[in-house]
């Protein structure tokens, strides 16, 4: 469990950088300010920092392709940065990139690229290769958009922090973080929600992604493998969504998460080498439409119950899920290899009951099937601990299929990702590389996207009692927010406009009420009229209703 704890100093040291005011010039860069939009040309290249280069509100500067930027380590305490309150432009091309370096090849040596509360559009980072930096990209309230560069030997290579939402896709990340101080790859924190799509992050120590604090970045279509530690770290109430990666060869574990809610679907997590995924003290994690298979172990859940359906699970050298210290997870439909040799299912202290009816566990016979549940815990008795005769003699999920989310006729209104109202159901699906509401019939053949716009993430759907609206979760304006569609016409109307994320909601069996949950430094619930009047606020679940990762609903 020392390890465990251990995740707890991953981020916050990361780069607090203090901007410095003394001059420091290289060729080109004739003041330590830059008031003024300007060009640093490749003709002048190379520049040499010596000091802390700030380039204030209002002003751009432009990097050509080629330009070769060497940061000079003067002292022993010398890590000049560069620091960006206006606009950064340094737009490389494939065969000529923009060079961001140290004079001092070692990881470390200068302090980075900052941007200080930088939201507008006209920042970006592409064809870039930046190197041996303390941070190599530093995104504090800003949103620049980073694409298509190289991140090699820096101690992290993007940390993400203070309500910092860019966009990170098609970079190449290696060789970062130092490991036994834990940095690694992109660190998300403190309310940030970076999109993280189609990069590539190989061998480097740590981790792979850390989100904590708060953060809910989207991570998608990329590729994490042989980390000299964990691929991807959750951990401080982080709830990102983790969707079609591939995430293999990392020397810890495959994904982490710690006290809190990850979304994780639809990825490919194999030949890591403790477990595929572990699940720490707590926490929501939804688990779905995955193939984890060659891990040292499937899934090891510890003092958690996350919702683990529609997978498939095979092959894993130890237990296929391992479950430990009164876990109690929601584990259905999915297939999970039956082992003769070994524990298909391992428990250990487990003092309840569990739940694991309708799997498909590739044999037919309820007797085979309890043989292959063992003790984790020596001499531990572990008979009636797991209901499991309910059992599928069918396989009902494949990996082929499932990266997109399709309802089921499953009548639990238990941690399930849609919702029904007789013959139809929502989900949510990231098919479009943001996630949308869509509307279905049980047998597939009418599918209608009711969101429909590529700049918001839509989720959490909830039919009113009588059909006729649809509450969810969006993030339109920023944070996420309530808003009601009048299922007839798809109009919409905002319910909320906060600085805060709102999520969760849920109508009351009348449908004269909408409760929800407010993320501030803890969770409230609230309960507002459906057009937005009479917002009411409780530190209590409202009487009748009962918590659950997606969504609120009525308890019978």
């Amino acid at each position: 469990m020392k390890k465990v704890y251990n995740l707890l100093k991953i981020t916050f040291f990361l780069c607090i950088l203090t901007p410095e005011t003394s001059m420091g010039m290289g060729r080109e860069a004739k003041s330590s300010v830059i008031t003024k939009d300007t060009i640093w040309s490749k003709a002048s290249s190379p520049y040499k920092i010596e000091k802390d280069i700030f380039i204030k509100k209002d002003a751009v500067l432009t990097i050509e392709p080629g330009v070769k930027i060497i940061f000079t380590k003067t002292s022993k305490n010398s890590k000049p940065k560069l620091i960006v309150r206006g606009a950064l432009r340094a737009r490389g091309e494939k065969d000529n990139n923009i060079t961001f370096t140290s004079d001092y090849p070692l990881s470390g040596t200068w302090g980075g690229i900052i941007f200080e509360g930088v939201k507008n559009t006209k920042s970006e980072m592409s064809f870039c290769r930046i190197e041996y930096a303390a941070c190599g990209i530093g995104c504090f309230n800003s949103s620049p958009d980073i694409n298509n560069n190289s991140f090699n030997s820096n101690e992290v290579a993007i940390v993400c922090e203070d309500r910092s939402s860019p966009v990170i896709s098609n970079n190449f990340f290696t060789e970062n973080g130092t490991f036994r101080s834990i940095p690694g790859g992109i660190s998300c924190a403190v309310y940030s929600n970076p999109r993280i799509i189609n990069n590539t992050i190989e061998k480097n120590k740590g981790y792979g992604i850390c989100a904590s604090t708060y953060s809910r970045p989207i991570i998608s279509n990329n590729i994490i493998r042989e980390v000299w530690g964990r691929g991807i770290v959750v951990f401080t109430n982080a709830m990102p969504v983790i969707t079609n990666n591939e995430i293999y060869g990392n020397t810890a574990y495959g994904i982490v998460s710690f006290q809190s809610s990850p979304v994780i679907i639809a990825n490919n997590i194999y030949k890591n080498l403790s477990s595929g995924i572990i699940l720490l003290l707590g926490g929501n994690p939804l688990i779905s439409n995955n193939l984890i298979h060659q891990n040292g172990t499937g899934i090891t859940c510890i003092e958690s119950s996350p919702s683990i359906i529609y997978n498939v699970i095979k092959d894993n050298i130890g237990s296929e899920i391992a479950l430990w210290d009164d876990s109690i997870p929601l584990v259905n439909f999915n297939h999970i290899k039956f082992k003769e040799e070994r524990p298909t299912i391992g428990l250990g202290r487990i003092r309840e009951t569990l739940n694991l009816n309708s799997n498909f566990w590739e044999i037919t016979s309820e007797e085979t099937i309890g043989k292959s549940f063992k003790s984790l815990v020596e001499g531990e008795d572990i008979t009636g601990k797991a209901n499991y005769s309910d059992f599928l003699t069918h396989q009902i999920s494949t990996y082929e299929s499932s990266a997109q989310i399709a309802p089921h006729n499953y009548t639990s209104t238990q941690n399930i990702p849609w919702h029904i109202y007789k013959d139809k159901a929502l989900f949510n699906s990231f098919r479009d590389n943001n996630w949308e509401i869509y509307v279905t019939d049980f047998g597939g053949t009418e599918l209608k996207n009711l969101t429909d716009d590529p700049f918001s993430h839509d989720v959490y759907p909830v039919f009113s009692p009588d059909g006729e609206n649809i509450v969810f979760s969006s993030s339109k304006n920023g944070n996420m927010d309530i808003s009601v569609l009048k299922f007839s016409n798809n109009s919409i109307t905002q319910l909320t406009d906060t600085n805060t994320n709102e999520e969760f909601p849920c109508w009351s069996p009348d449908g004269k009420k909408i409760a929800f949950n407010q993320l501030e430094n803890f969770s409230f619930y609230y309960i507002i009229d459906p057009d937005g009047k009479n917002r009411t606020k409780t530190l209590n679940a409202p009487e009748g209703y009962h918590g659950t990762l997606f969504l609120w609903v009525p308890v019978n």
